[in-house]
C-alpha cells in the first residue's frame, strides 16, 4: 500500500511543481505590450498543506482573467477545489499584476464552501511562468487564509 501512496504524492508533488497555465492568445508577444486586452485561461494542480489538520491534500485551481491592453493589470474569476479529508470549493474575483513579464503576483478576495457552510476566504498567489510550446508552465506558489485557518 505505501508505493501506491510514494507515486500518487510524487505525481501531485510534480504537479505542483509545473503548474500550469494555458493562455489564448498571441504567444509571441509579451504579456503587458499588447496592442489589445488578453484573456488567459490557468490550470494548476497541487499539493495543498493545511497546517491546522498537519495532513496535505489535492489541490485544483482554475482561472480565467482579462490583461488589459498596454497595462501590467488583469482582473477575472478564481475556483479552487481542495480534496482533503474535508472537501472545500472557494470561489472569487482575481486581481492580478504583472510586475515582470514572467512574474504575476494575485489576490482573489472569496468565498469558502464546505457542504452546506459559506465563510469568507482571502488567496494571495505568485506564479513564475515560462513558455513551452504555447503553453505557460511553472511554478505557483499560494497562500490561503478564511475563518478556519490556512493552508
Amino acid at each position: 500500500m505505501a508505493h501506491p501512496r510514494r507515486l500518487a504524492s510524487f505525481v501531485l508533488f510534480s504537479a505542483m511543481i509545473f503548474a500550469t497555465a494555458v493562455k489564448a492568445g498571441d504567444h509571441d508577444e509579451h504579456h503587458h505590450g499588447h496592442d489589445s486586452g488578453s484573456i488567459e485561461i490557468g490550470l494548476s494542480n497541487s499539493l495543498v498543506y493545511i497546517p491546522n489538520d498537519q495532513t496535505t491534500a489535492y489541490g485544483l485551481h482554475v482561472h480565467a482573467i482579462y490583461t488589459f491592453a498596454e497595462t501590467p493589470i488583469a482582473l477575472g474569476l478564481g475556483y479552487e477545489l481542495i480534496a482533503g479529508e474535508h472537501l472545500h470549493q472557494t470561489v472569487g474575483p482575481m486581481f492580478c499584476y504583472r510586475p515582470t513579464d514572467p512574474l504575476n503576483l494575485c489576490l482573489s478576495p472569496g468565498v469558502i464552501i464546505e457542504g452546506t457552510e459559506i465563510a469568507w476566504s482571502a488567496h494571495i498567489e505568485t506564479t513564475y511562468e515560462m513558455e513551452l510550446y504555447g503553453v505557460h508552465i511553472g511554478p505557483t506558489l499560494g497562500f490561503s487564509i478564511n475563518a478556519e485557518g490556512t493552508h
